[in-house]
């Protein structure tokens, strides 16, 4: 049994939706792929990075436990949904930007489902908790 006091629960807001050059489906040119996922991995660090310089997430925490990803995509606006499988895979590139900025290996990660929903505000973007 885990420790309640042990817990902690952030959300990460990424300014971005992952594009179709991330999905494995997405069919495309190995260059524009290359730059999507140093796009979505520099995106996601740096986000992480000024949440941890906010004080929004300890670093302390960190180290110690093993971490739950929990991704919620929000769709914007007429764009088409992926199925979970590939949206996950999408994701790849976000969780290597977030654990490198934790500074932490991928392995400790374990995903939650996925989660994904429509953005009523349209512009689109995935969160973290």
């Amino acid at each position: 049994m885990t420790d309640p006091t042990l817990e902690l629960s952030w959300t990460l807001v990424l300014p971005f939706t992952p594009t179709r050059a991330l999905s494995p489906n997405g069919r495309a040119r190995w260059r524009d792929k290359a730059k999507a996922v140093k796009e979505a991995k520099s995106g996601a660090r740096l986000a992480t990075i000024d949440a941890i310089n906010l004080g929004a997430l300890p670093r302390s925490y960190i180290y110690k436990r093993q971490l739950i990803f929990a991704y919620k995509v929000r769709w914007e606006k007429g764009r088409q949904r992926q199925d979970l499988d590939n949206l996950a895979a999408s994701l790849k590139a976000v969780t290597d930007g977030i654990s490198s900025a934790l500074e932490i290996d991928d392995s400790r990660v374990t995903f939650a489902p996925i989660e994904p929903e429509s953005d009523p505000r349209g512009p689109g973007a995935p969160d973290l908790t």
